[in-house]
């Protein structure tokens, strides 16, 4: 129903810098393709691996600067609120930076984070547009704004971020949803297959084992000298 929502594959590192480059060309006016303020939302999203739609319609009241280190978000309107409860994201010193970007001492709204600049007094409705706009603009049309909750799963995987750890950065209540938003990236697999050819021709042939060909010269026979 919302391709821009499906999850096709995870955001990879060099995807998320290359975005949040883009986002910084569009508040510094160089490249007027789509409201600053979606541009913030974007990087939320990508830092804290959440749902799209808690960082749109995300209000000062979830928003606690005073918890652990950086602060925590606490969210009380989400998809599995009726299983899990209240919802808790905690914050990275960047995802800290980009909150208070957004003003909380005297917020352009009194509710919403990210207030619509075309409905004021209400959230973004539909971010999709200017996604896409920003998504082609960076030469990564295939990626979509959930790739970005996959991604930040996967890149801290592939940085030694335990599943347990990924399973609170994620919000799951399950270890096995985990898993399935947890891809093994090309660049791990890679690495994987490197050690398995390091193991096998690292060392020499066995002494005294030698290949000598048939006599037809066409093969080759394996024996002992």
């Amino acid at each position: 129903r919302h391709p821009e929502m499906a999850s096709a594959r995870p955001a990879s590192p060099w995807a998320v810098r290359r975005m949040c480059y883009v986002c910084t060309e569009i508040r510094d006016n160089a490249l007027p393709i789509c409201h600053p303020t979606l541009t913030w939302m974007f990087e939320l999203v990508a830092l804290t691996g959440s749902r799209p739609s808690e960082m749109r319609d995300l209000e000062w009241s979830n928003v606690d600067f005073d918890e652990g280190d950086y602060g925590v978000l606490w969210l009380h309107r989400h998809k599995t609120v009726r299983r899990a409860g209240e919802k808790r994201i905690v914050l990275s010193p960047r995802a800290r930076d980009v909150l208070l970007r957004q003003s909380p001492d005297e917020p352009r709204d009194e509710t919403w984070v990210f207030p619509s600049y075309r409905n004021p007094g209400h959230p973004f409705r539909d971010v999709s547009k200017a996604w896409r706009r920003v998504m082609e603009y960076a030469g990564l049309e295939e990626m979509q704004l959930r790739d970005l909750r996959t991604g930040l799963a996967t890149n801290a995987y592939d940085n030694g971020v335990p599943l347990e750890q990924i399973q609170e950065m994620l919000t799951h209540t399950s270890l096995n949803t985990t898993r399935r938003y947890t891809r093994i990236s090309a660049s791990r697999v890679g690495k994987a297959y490197v050690k398995v050819e390091e193991a096998v021709f690292s060392h020499d042939p066995e002494p005294g084992y030698e290949v000598r060909r048939t006599r037809r010269g066409t093969g080759v026979r394996r024996g002992r000298s």
